[in-house]
């Protein structure tokens, strides 16, 4: 699904398969996306800022150029600090 350039600022997502998606400059910041599938998504410049995305799965995920600044990643998989 291409998702790229779209608001999902402060949305709940909890769970959400976005796996293989095209998030591509798409607005996350302040989202819940606790257990997300997010492996294989293209998030290459996304602003994920002060999302929460406890348990989330990126492996695999493109997130060059992403805003991650305030946001949650405890226990997210697939995601090398």
């Amino acid at each position: 699904a291409d998702f790229s350039e779209a608001n999902f600022a402060e949305a709940c997502l909890i769970g959400a398969n976005l796996s293989e998606a095209s998030l591509i400059g798409v607005n996350l910041s302040e989202a819940c996306l606790v257990g997300a599938n997010l492996s294989n998504a293209n998030l290459d410049g996304a602003d994920l800022s002060g999302a929460n995305l406890t348990g989330a799965n990126l492996t695999g995920a493109t997130i060059s150029r992403a805003n991650l600044a305030g946001a949650n990643v405890n226990g997210v998989s697939g995601l090398n600090r």
